[in-house]
């Protein structure tokens, strides 16, 4: 017996001493230099976390919202004082704690402009993959999601089943179930110059950024819902109310304002979906009267994307501007102060 005991003892420690040792090897790889390791989304999610913890300028416009919202929303052409603060693959579960921290850092802006695609108020299907990957979102803030989840009666999207809690030890501890490949890939081929041009491009542009490139390929049509029915995830529902009052707490004005749908995917939106959504939105103006949510789907020609979902630069310029104009209350504020 004693015999087997040891045996047994000795192949568990063959197996448990090298994963202890790559832990540890990945954790001091990937915090040490994760520029060189992370892929090319890293930049901006850093970027997004560094303008979070303060910054010279006052910002008076703040955008928020998804990578629809971030390559959108052109700052050059809105106003001196507007930032683009998406981030993309963001719901509003990361972008209700990145406006925490915000918040907590710096001076509250005068308004806050949100944009994101609807299917981000489904599913939010980039919080692992993205903001815990990337430890924009800290552990006390996922700790805090399953909290609130404990508060929800009905069911929430498998993104947040129970089973998902054992990732977080393995997120934060860098292990290398995760991120192995990152390291890998950033040995071989080196990401680090590539991270530090976007860092910088970013940055120049006071957080925006185009998604897609336009190469002449068919825009095919973006599902912005995947079934027959629009019905908002409740948890996703909590954290876009805890945005709303949180910018009212601070005396920010929120604005909810859609970005253009390509033609193709605007004609092929059923109809239901559609009624559903709105139905969803006149609800939220019901509650908050003192929010200004203009949440109509709309569409530019399938040239002025750079893919599926993204507006390219004619697009985002032709966006902005109209933008501009309509919320003239907010952009000419700046000139005639």
């Amino acid at each position: 017996m004693a015999r087997g005991l040891r045996s047994i003892l000795v192949k568990s420690l063959a197996f448990v001493i090298p994963l202890i040792v790559c832990s540890i090897l990945t954790n001091i790889l990937m915090t040490k230099d994760p520029m060189r390791y992370f892929d090319g989304e890293y930049p901006w999610y850093r970027e997004n976390g560094e303008y979070a913890e303060g910054h010279e300028d006052y910002c008076r416009v703040l955008i928020m919202g998804d990578s629809v919202s971030k390559s959108a929303w052109l700052p050059s052409e809105l106003s001196e004082d507007t930032y683009n603060f998406a981030i993309g693959g963001a719901s509003p579960i990361e972008e209700y704690y990145c406006l925490s921290e915000y918040l907590q850092n710096n001076d509250a802006p005068e308004y806050l402009l949100y944009s994101q695609m609807p299917s981000h108020f489904i599913d939010a299907e980039c919080f692992w993959t993205r903001g815990v990957y990337f430890h924009r979102i800290g552990m006390p803030q996922v700790l805090d999601v399953y909290k609130t989840i404990k508060s929800i009666t009905g069911e929430v999207g498998e993104s947040f089943s129970i089973k998902r809690i054992l990732d977080i030890p393995l997120y934060y501890s860098y292990s290398p179930i995760y991120y192995t490949s990152a390291v890998l890939k950033g040995t071989i081929a080196g990401r680090e110059q590539t991270n530090r041009t976007a860092y910088q491009d970013v940055i120049e542009n006071k957080g925006h950024m185009y998604f897609g490139s336009n190469n002449g390929q068919k825009i095919c049509a973006f599902s912005i819902v995947d079934g027959e029915h629009f019905q908002c995830d409740a948890l996703i529902d909590i954290y876009f109310r805890r945005i709303i009052e949180l910018c009212e707490d601070h005396d920010i004005k929120f604005v909810y304002q859609s970005c253009p749908l390509s033609e193709i995917t605007y004609s092929d939106i059923d109809n239901m979906i559609i009624r559903e959504y709105n139905a969803y939105m006149e609800a939220l103006k019901e509650s908050y009267p003192n929010a200004e949510i203009n949440a109509e789907l709309f569409y530019y020609s399938d040239d002025l994307f750079n893919d599926d979902a993204h507006l390219s630069e004619a697009g985002a310029t032709r966006f902005s501007r109209e933008m501009c104009d309509k919320y003239a209350y907010i952009f000419c504020e700046e000139s005639d102060a």
